[in-house]
């Protein structure tokens, strides 16, 4: 935890946590039921060969929620030198994935679920994989 007293905290700081954290306690509330996608557009994702999975890559919700991840590359297995971690001569390389989100973004994690906000994420071919649920 990184202890700024933030709903759904995990060990990561928020940016001007100092500032957010207070907002965020104030207008966040708990809810067992998901966001209700007014706009979903969904892709598949090469997770693990061969498994492809489905994901939200453009969505709006209720509550104001809008989420939009880009894929620039999808996971693969690639030939690699022969080394006691790779015996077989091949690695699975992960993907890269880009992601826009910002409102009331749902956590499941949250005891037993809840809306959080304000919320905003850029991320920019930096995760390994997008968020299926979109959330």
């Amino acid at each position: 935890m990184a202890g700024q007293g933030c709903p759904g905290e995990g060990p990561d700081e928020r940016f001007l946590g100092w500032l957010v954290c207070p907002i965020q306690n104030l207008f966040s509330f708990k809810s067992a039921k998901p966001p209700r996608w007014l706009i979903k557009f969904t892709g598949r994702f090469q997770y693990w060969f061969p498994e492809k999975r489905d994901y939200v890559w453009l969505g709006v919700a209720w509550p104001p929620y809008f989420i939009w991840q880009g894929v620039a590359e999808h996971g693969r297995i690639i030939p690699v030198p022969v080394a006691p971690e790779y015996p077989d001569g091949l690695k699975w390389q992960i993907g890269m994935v880009s992601m826009v989100r910002f409102g009331w973004r749902y956590d499941v994690n949250w005891d037993g679920g809840g809306f959080i906000f304000p919320t905003i994420a850029v991320k920019v071919r930096s995760l390994p994989f997008p968020l299926e649920k979109g959330y």
